[in-house]
């Protein structure tokens, strides 16, 4: 397996998880703060959005300033087709072979994030709807 094959296994199941997490959730759930300093799943889905954002930028050979990102979404439903058109994005560029020498910065910034935030924003699914299955983000 090479390390291109890798990476794209590894974004479509990021993306799997993304999606089941994602489908669905209650408001309360995506407007939840698990500690006081955490960010809620709506907040967490922008951050990843500028992530997606600010890797487009690099494979561009720009420099990204974090925190000038922004969703033009506000609503939930908009907000998530705007994560998913933005990820799509990223994930068609961190597999474009033209972009191969950038495969750690993919790993950075779309990986490394994706999973990270995954665990997070199920947690606060969790806390709000107790019942949820959390081993529904898996692929089988």
């Amino acid at each position: 397996m090479t390390a291109q094959h890798l990476l794209a296994d590894q974004l479509a199941d990021a993306g799997y998880q993304l999606d089941k997490l994602l489908e669905g959730m209650p408001e309360a759930a995506l407007d939840h703060k698990v500690t006081p300093g955490a960010m809620t799943p709506r907040e967490q889905v922008a951050h990843l959005m500028e992530a997606y954002h600010a890797f487009l930028e690099t494979t561009a050979g720009r420099k990204h300033e974090w925190g000038s990102y922004r969703p033009v979404a506000q609503d939930t439903s908009a907000l998530i087709s705007e994560f998913k058109v933005k990820r799509a994005q990223a994930v068609a560029a961190a597999l474009d072979p033209a972009n191969e020498a950038k495969l750690h910065e993919a790993h950075e910034f779309l990986i490394g994030h994706d999973y990270y935030h995954v665990g997070q924003m199920c947690l606060a699914r969790i806390a709000t709807q107790p019942d949820w299955n959390c081993y529904a983000i898996y692929r089988e």
